[in-house]
C-alpha cells in the first residue's frame, strides 16, 4: 500500500510563509488540490482549501490567475472550483475555464456558484447535457437586475390591480 503524503507535507511547510514564497507555496497547494486524488485525507483537503483561501491575499491577483491557468490537467476538484469561483473575477473566470468535472459534480455545485461564476461557465461549449440544463435552470434568476424597492413595488402593483372578474360567472 502506497501512502500519498504530498498534501500533508505541503501543508506542514505552508506555515510561516514569507511574502516572497507565498506565490510558490500557493501554486504548489493549488496544484495538489486540483488533481483531486482520492487518497488524500479529507481533513488535509479541508485544511488545504482553508490555507489557499487565507493566503490568497498574499499572492498578487495576476499570479493567482497565472497559477490557475497553468494547471496542466485542469481542476478536477469540485470544492476547489467552489473556492476559486468566489475569488476575484479574473481568477473565477480562469477557474471555470480550467474546471474538468463530471456532470454529477457540476449539478451538485452549480446551485452554490455565484452568479458571476455561472456566467463564466455559460461561455463553455463542452459541458455535458445535465450541466448545461442545470445552468439553464438558473438563467432566469441570474439575469434579473436587482431593484432596491422590489418588495414595496410588488405590494404597490398588487394593490393597484383592478379586481378581476371571471367571464364564466353569471
Amino acid at each position: 500500500m502506497r501512502i500519498d503524503d504530498r498534501l500533508e507535507t505541503a501543508l506542514r511547510n505552508f506555515d510561516g510563509v514569507t511574502a516572497q514564497g507565498a506565490t510558490g507555496q500557493w501554486h504548489q497547494l493549488l496544484d495538489l488540490l486540483a488533481q483531486n486524488p482520492s487518497n488524500f485525507d479529507i481533513e488535509d483537503v479541508a485544511g488545504g482549501l482553508e490555507r489557499l483561501h487565507s493566503a490568497a491575499g498574499q499572492v498578487p491577483l495576476q499570479d493567482r490567475v497565472s497559477c490557475v491557468n497553468s494547471l496542466q490537467r485542469g481542476i478536477r476538484s469540485a470544492p476547489l472550483i467552489m473556492l476559486l469561483s468566489h475569488d476575484e473575477p479574473p481568477v473565477a473566470a480562469v477557474a471555470m475555464q480550467r474546471a474538468q468535472l463530471e456532470d454529477h459534480d457540476w449539478i451538485e455545485i452549480i446551485p452554490r456558484l455565484g452568479t458571476r461564476a455561472r456566467g463564466f461557465l455559460r461561455l463553455r461549449t463542452d459541458l455535458g447535457q445535465a450541466a448545461a440544463h442545470a445552468l439553464q435552470v438558473f438563467s432566469a434568476g441570474d439575469f434579473l437586475l436587482p431593484y432596491a424597492g422590489q418588495e414595496s413595488l410588488a405590494v404597490e402593483i398588487e394593490t393597484a390591480k383592478p379586481a378581476q372578474t371571471s367571464h364564466w360567472q353569471s
